[in-house]
């Protein structure tokens, strides 16, 4: 990592997030808020415990729609989610999100990731 990496990294440490949340950083990653840096703790004590496996913070990434050009040949992203945390609880993967705030775009990765992995054990973790 550069120096200059170092301080564009330190500068978006400091900026207020969309919500006005304050990023916060633990044994390297960085969380969104203090509440998603809380249950990564509750997390690792879980995990501690024998209670959960297989922690990982911020992926996969799923994709929930996939890119693609239009008939004028716009190309359109993909439209993907990255749980803040996924695990393995009683053999069962686990994806959790921390929610303070539930935007309209929120809803509607929630919509588009139920439908298309029905099978996902999707947590929202309210705050």
């Amino acid at each position: 990592m550069t120096r200059a990496d170092r301080e564009q990294r330190a500068n978006a440490m400091d900026r207020p997030t969309k919500l006005g949340n304050k990023k916060q950083q633990e044994d390297g990653y960085t969380f969104d808020s203090k509440a998603e840096l809380r249950r990564y703790r509750e997390l690792k004590q879980l995990q501690q415990a024998g209670q959960i496996a297989g922690l990982i913070v911020h992926g996969p990434t799923y994709e929930l729609q996939p890119a693609f050009r239009d008939r004028e040949g716009t190309h359109h992203r993909a439209i993907t989610y990255t749980p803040d945390f996924t695990y393995v609880e009683h053999g069962i993967p686990v994806s959790e999100d921390v929610k303070g705030f539930a935007t309209a775009e929120w809803r509607i990765k929630e919509k588009l990731c139920r439908f298309v992995y029905p099978d996902l054990d999707l947590r929202i973790i309210k705050v």
